[in-house]
């Protein structure tokens, strides 16, 4: 009787885990889909007036790389785990794409220089949130036999990007406010923390350690930012995209 109970708790609480991931899958998306629909996906997509193809095709391997997020989600919530594992390998690969042209959309946009310090401080951002998201996949990857943990590590993936979607919302306190934009994506971590709470009394050590050091590094880049190191660096960059 008491193993039965145990196990009619673990559904329970397994069914409770497909409903909260899908949903910030879904919060995730939304997201993203308000940050760029005026530029981009209400824009023609790919006659959108983007600066140039390097931004074109980060956009399409972008709206490919949440899709297939969203999708590998909702397959775990109609318990198609085997078709799940089989298009994780195919997600996994193309992580590497989406560093790729995360990468060279960085360098990229460099060459349309904004402001002294704001392309600096662009750039650093731009760079934390492809290596931040390429490491949550790689640990993600590394724990696919611990769903909880590993359902969590991309979860974090993909927060780590949505400092993309939120600088561009239509909203004033965010709309190209760097800092605030910025700091705003760290709000995402918030219901990850509650829901650890509620499901199994305790802060996940994924949750925990993986969204310390979100906040650290992401938090560092407003000084290296400014460092004379880092303004040579960028110089460099620029001078070598031209």
């Amino acid at each position: 009787m008491e193993i039965l109970l145990k196990t009619d708790s673990n559904k329970h609480k397994l069914r409770y885990d497909h409903h909260f991931f899908l949903a910030m899958a879904i919060i995730l998306l939304v997201t993203f889909f308000i940050g760029f629909a005026p530029s981009y996906y209400l824009a023609g997509m790919t006659n959108a007036p983007l600066p140039d193809k390097t931004i074109h095709i980060h956009a399409i391997v972008f709206t490919i790389w949440i899709l297939l997020y969203i999708t590998q989600v909702s397959l775990v919530f109609i318990n198609k785990v085997n078709l799940h594992r089989q298009l994780g390998m195919i997600s996994f690969v193309f992580t590497f794409v989406m560093v790729a042209t995360g990468l060279m959309a960085s360098v990229d946009a460099l060459k349309r220089t904004i402001a002294p310090g704001v392309d600096e401080l662009l750039f650093i951002i731009n760079i934390t949130m492809t290596l931040g998201f390429a490491s949550f996949v790689a640990a993600a990857y590394k724990m696919r036999s611990t769903p909880a943990s590993h359902k969590r590590f991309m979860l974090m993936a993909n927060i780590a990007l949505v400092f993309a979607g939120l600088i561009r919302w239509p909203v004033d306190l965010l709309y190209h406010n760097i800092p605030l934009a910025a700091r705003a994506s760290y709000l995402f971590l918030l219901p990850i923390v509650l829901y650890d709470l509620w499901s199994i009394r305790k802060i996940h050590r994924v949750t925990l350690w993986s969204g310390i050091l979100m906040i650290v590094i992401f938090e560092l880049r407003f000084f290296i930012a400014k460092t004379t190191l880092w303004l040579e660096f960028v110089e460099r960059i620029k001078l070598h995209s031209q």
